[in-house]
Formats: structure tokens, sequence, C-alpha cells
């Protein structure tokens, strides 16, 4: 028959219902208490949300500190009992909060629940992944690293070990002339853009590409991936403008790149060859594999 469930951040129980009981419920079964605040505005967060709408009961932060302690997995009923005791009552107390505040908020227009009962199918689909491609960016990445240390340690003359010591890298710049404020990728590239002596310029070529932040990505991606799929990558109504924010890899924000696949497939089976044809430059070709 029809039933309806009610959570706050229903995505939550929705993977703990199919991950840990093997119950998949649809997410046209579900109200979700956060979604309906987001959409009229209110705090997100179930404590700022309770409080806000002036609730009986509001939630109890001394057990979430014993919920996220028990979390670590170092404790059980039998080595904490009190703290056990705890927490069922603090998740009492969540389950009451929760219904008042979702009696005092207005349901959610059909569409808009629609809407979002489509964007938690898609979260709950996932988005397929490249594993073995990801696992090569990674370690090209980790080389490119490597050598760029290896590289600024020689330029320098040993008096700056790795790319990333922002503070000898400027001190070793003023001795070649060049002040600098920071080293900020805006800086950075304004400055390569004038007349720099010889390893100066280097440095700064070095420093531009040791961020390598168009790979730290596919990091990312392999701390969020299971089974080589992304789940739970949009927050609904994360803005007030009702656009969804972006979670863990911030797929959103991926740049469009022209012949992706050519390079993605590159990664994927001929990392190496990369390395070998484009040196430092690989790291721009494995982001135009994005």
């Amino acid at each position: 028959g029809d039933f309806v469930l009610i959570a706050h951040n229903a995505a939550f129980e929705m993977e703990g219902f199919k991950r840990i009981l093997g119950i998949n419920i649809a997410p046209k079964y579900w109200i979700d208490t956060m979604a309906k605040a987001s959409y009229y505005g209110y705090p997100r967060s179930l404590d700022g949300l309770t409080k806000a709408l002036g609730c009986s009961t509001l939630k109890d932060l001394q057990g979430a500190a014993v919920m996220k302690k028990l979390c670590k997995g170092k404790h059980t009923p039998a080595t904490a009992p009190a703290d056990f005791q705890h927490l069922y009552q603090y998740c009492g107390n969540d389950v009451e909060i929760m219904r008042q505040a979702d009696k005092l908020l207005p349901d959610l227009p059909p569409q808009i629940q629609s809407l979002w009962a489509l964007n938690a199918d898609i979260n709950n689909h996932g988005v397929p992944i490249d594993l073995e491609a990801i696992y090569h960016a990674i370690s090209l990445k980790e080389h490119l690293k490597q050598q760029a240390d290896k590289d600024m340690a020689a330029i320098t003359g040993g008096a700056v070990q790795t790319v990333g010591q922002i503070d000898k890298i400027t001190d070793w710049l003023r001795t070649q002339g060049v002040n600098l404020i920071d080293l900020t990728a805006d800086t950075v590239t304004r400055t390569l853009q004038g007349q720099l002596p010889p390893q100066a310029r280097e440095v700064l070529e070095l420093r531009q590409g040791a961020g390598l932040s168009s790979l730290s990505k596919y990091d990312t991606m392999m701390r969020y991936q299971v089974a080589g799929r992304l789940h739970q990558m949009e927050d609904f109504y994360g803005c007030h403008t009702g656009r969804a924010t972006g979670n863990g890899p911030q797929l959103k924000n991926l740049p469009r790149t022209k012949d992706a696949d050519t390079w993605a497939n590159m990664l994927r089976n001929s990392p190496d060859f990369l390395l070998a044809v484009f040196g430092r430059d690989a790291a721009k070709k494995v982001k135009e594999a994005t």
C-alpha cells in the first residue's frame, strides 16, 4: 500500500536502508525535512531549524557529541553502556524534533517535491568513473610532484627543496631581484608575463605547475567512489536560489574540454606516453581528460 517516510537529510537514511539493511526504498516514498527547510528559507541543520521554528524540544547537543564519539568504533554497549544509553535517547529525541519540524513546515509544492525525488534518484544511481584512468592520474601527479621537487632543488642550489616551500621560494626569488608579495596563482601568472632572470622564471614555472590543482579532483573521486560510482554528488536546494550544491569532487565545476575522450583514453591506456611526450605539461593534458 501507499506509505511515506520522513527524515531530515533523507539521503542518509536511504543509504542506510540500502547498504546496511538491503532495502531500497524509492525517493517517491520519502519526505525530506531538510529539503523543506531549504525551500522555505529556514536553516538546513536540524538544530538551527528547530530553533528557528520555535519547537518545544531542541536538539541534544551533548548527545550529538556522544554519537560522534561512538561512530569511531572504539566502544561497544558492553564497554560504554552509559554512552550507548545516551545515544539511544539522542536518536529518539532527534526523531521527535524532526516530527515537530515536519508538522510546522508546509509541504513542498508538488513540482518541487518531484524535482527533489528526481535529484535523489540521480544521486542514488551515481555517476560512473574510470578507476584505472583515475589511478593513473594520481600516479602521474605524484611522479610530476617528485620531479618538480628535484628540479626546484637543482635550480636553487638546494636553497629550496620542494615546490611547496613558499617562504623559501620567496626568499630565493629576492636573491634574484624578484620581489613578490605572495605566490598565489594570479601573482605567479602575472609575474611570468614580464621580464625575468632565466632561473627565476624556471622556479616560478615550477611553482605554477606545482599545485597540480587540476589533478586534485582525482584523489577526491577515489575517496568518494563506491564500486566505481560517485553517489550523493548533488545537495538539493543547497543554495537559497534553488540551485543544487555539489559534494566531494564538485562535478558541477569540471571544465568543458575539446576531444575529452581522446585524452581520457590516453590516460587510461598510455599514461607513460603522456609523460614522455609532454613532460611537465602532462598535467595540463590530464586536465583535458575531464
